[in-house]
């Protein structure tokens, strides 16, 4: 929040936005709501930004340290899986859950069984990770279905694999030894170091922006000496076109996917 911001720069230097949290706030908020407590907008920000930036400097990771290139692969499929039952989804959040659900090639019946309607991607996981050799690789994935998948293509190679999610935590028995780690994006964002690998897969997407950008700074941080690539496992003409457009254009997936439609 904008607000958050006046505390700090009333012990650094109170002459920027004066000493009194009313006429800050006045000033650069729209307040309603119940007896106008209920900030309602903002205003007035150019004029903030230039005065934050009076004492702030900014400097981008890229500028400050010395990593190598990362190259940002696409791995296209197209597979023919129809519709059935996806258009029965009670609204287009569950809806759009669904439609990602049979990208990583399954549906959740009624009964809450997974129904296996495809296996495109998980042929070109193992075509992509067998390629790569023995190299230590991280896959990201979204649903714990995708997870099982990530183990099993493994086991198929003869390459030892582990877990971060949130029932496993398997990052020290990867970085002894290697071999493939399958991530939860959401269990793998924030607080580990995965510059152990310079391959990344994602095998799925989340639809959060910040964890999906959290997720690649895990891989290309400070501490990474090699050329890092991340490949996107992505179905030909379905909603994960969509969504790692959205994911690129550094916008809010489900918000932007619901204004252009399906």
């Amino acid at each position: 929040s904008p607000l958050d911001i006046y505390a700090q720069y009333r012990a650094l230097d109170d002459s920027v936005f004066g000493t009194s949290v009313t006429r800050f706030r006045a000033r650069y908020a729209v307040m309603g709501g119940y007896e106008m407590k209920e900030i309602k907008g903002w205003r007035r920000q150019e004029e903030l930004q230039s005065k934050f930036y009076s004492l702030a400097h900014r400097v981008k990771a890229a500028d400050v340290l010395d990593l190598p290139p990362m190259l940002d692969m696409a791995e296209e499929f197209i597979a023919d899986l129809g519709n059935g039952q996806i258009a029965t989804a009670a609204n287009a959040l569950t809806r759009l859950l669904r439609l990602q659900q049979v990208t990583s090639g399954f549906l959740r019946d009624e009964h809450g069984v997974d129904v296996v309607v495809d296996t495109g991607k998980r042929k070109l996981l193992g075509e992509l990770v067998e390629d790569m050799g023995n190299e230590p690789i991280v896959v990201f994935c979204r649903f714990r279905k995708d997870l099982e998948t990530v183990h099993d293509v493994a086991e198929k190679l003869g390459r030892p694999s582990f877990e971060i999610s949130g029932s496993r935590k398997e990052l020290d028995l990867w970085n002894s030894g290697g071999g493939i780690l399958a991530v939860q994006i959401q269990s793998g964002g924030l607080g580990i170091d995965l510059t152990l690998a310079r391959y990344a897969i994602y095998y799925s997407l989340g639809f959060s922006l910040g964890d999906y950008l959290q997720s690649v700074a895990r891989v290309y941080r400070y501490g990474q000496t090699k050329p890092v690539a991340i490949y996107h496992l992505i179905a030909d003409r379905t909603v994960d076109q969509q969504v790692l457009a959205a994911l690129a254009a550094r916008e809010e997936v489900v918000e932007t996917i619901m204004r252009r439609g399906l």
